[in-house]
């Protein structure tokens, strides 16, 4: 599933330079260690493209940064973006099914997303946590946070994926 959904490849957007990161699968544990944040490393553009199959029921896109710009004296589209669809790695049921997870990582007491709560908007989210590796070994007082949220819940329009590194 890695490789369906687009994991380690670039993600050839304009003016956007994209890397593969890296996979490094010696022993067999480290692929389990990708579950907390070990053994890898993806980009930004990689994570939105494989967390866009989830929001639009398994169908994956390529992200792109603007939708359309719009003149806003006549309201003619300038621009509009050309959806381009790169795979197809899970089925609609299944998406749904991750959706209505992610709608509980945000609506439930103990979601790890309930701070993600919008008034205006219902939201689904997945949280992640990383450790970050550096100079050979991962950095136990590091880390990297992160949140993907689609909204509206009901049918994911908008992506906004926000991360940060923080030590403690």
């Amino acid at each position: 599933y890695l490789n369906e959904f687009g994991f380690f490849q670039k993600v050839e957007m304009d003016r956007i330079n994209d890397v593969a990161g890296k996979k490094v699968f010696r022993y067999p544990i480290e692929k389990i260690a990708l579950g907390y944040g070990q053994g890898s490393s993806v980009t930004m553009l990689q994570l939105l493209q494989a967390y866009s199959a989830i929001f639009n029921d398994g169908t994956m896109v390529k992200p792109y940064v603007v939708q359309q710009i719009k003149n806003s004296n006549t309201q003619k589209v300038e621009f509009l973006a050309d959806t381009t669809v790169v795979n197809k790695p899970i089925k609609e049921s299944t998406a749904k099914y991750m959706q209505q997870l992610m709608y509980d990582v945000v609506n439930t007491e103990d979601g790890s997303g309930k701070r993600y709560r919008v008034n205006e908007v219902d939201v689904i989210a997945k949280t992640g946590t990383a450790q970050v590796y550096y100079e050979g070994s991962y950095n136990t007082g590091k880390v990297i946070t992160s949140v993907a949220i689609g909204f509206p819940a009901e049918d994911p329009k908008i992506m906004v994926y926000y991360a940060f590194q923080s030590d403690y």
